[in-house]
């Protein structure tokens, strides 16, 4: 399944999650809420639905789970373009003229 650019910025939450993903790349659960300043079960549900769209993957250590982004997909690759040309033109944005 392909996914819709609705389906992946569609709740902010997830959008969130992803930006934090996007910049400090695999990282836990516990990691996760606390950067994201989401509840538990929200980045839960947003993983696993990332998880589902194929975006990101989820590896299990015991009772740890660690989440990282699949970097050999497509629109994981072009969800980092954007990041990244984001944080530049807000850059350039906050320069003085």
């Amino acid at each position: 399944m392909e996914p819709r650019i609705e389906q992946v910025f569609g709740a902010g939450g997830r959008a969130r999650v992803l930006a934090v993903m996007l910049e400090k790349g695999e990282l836990n659960i516990s990691q996760l809420v606390s950067l994201s300043s989401l509840e538990h079960g929200s980045v839960e549900k947003h993983m696993r639905y990332l998880c589902g769209l194929g975006l990101a993957r989820e590896k299990r250590y015991g009772r740890i789970r660690i989440y990282a982004l699949e970097e050999r997909n497509p629109y994981v690759v072009v969800l980092h373009r954007f990041a990244n040309e984001w944080k530049e033109l807000a850059a350039l944005a906050a320069s003085p003229a």
